[in-house]
């Protein structure tokens, strides 16, 4: 029993970082998009490559499940 209670609480604290990381993630997300409306130029188009390649970053860790 004290295994199995054990190998819950894992999956608990697995569950709730990955929650966590989806939450602060998604954040940026926003945050950068907010930002991309203010900025203008090759800053602009800079800072739109940077959020592709987090977006894609966290697809990647989604899809293979790490923390």
């Amino acid at each position: 029993m004290d295994i199995f209670l054990g190998k819950v609480t894992q999956q608990a604290m697995n569950y709730a970082i990955r929650s966590g990381i989806t939450i602060t993630a998604s954040y940026a997300i926003k945050q950068s998009t907010r930002l991309l409306k203010t900025v203008e130029g090759t800053e602009k188009e800079e800072l739109q490559d940077l959020q592709e390649r987090l977006d894609s970053k966290i697809k990647v860790s989604a899809l293979t499940g790490q923390a």
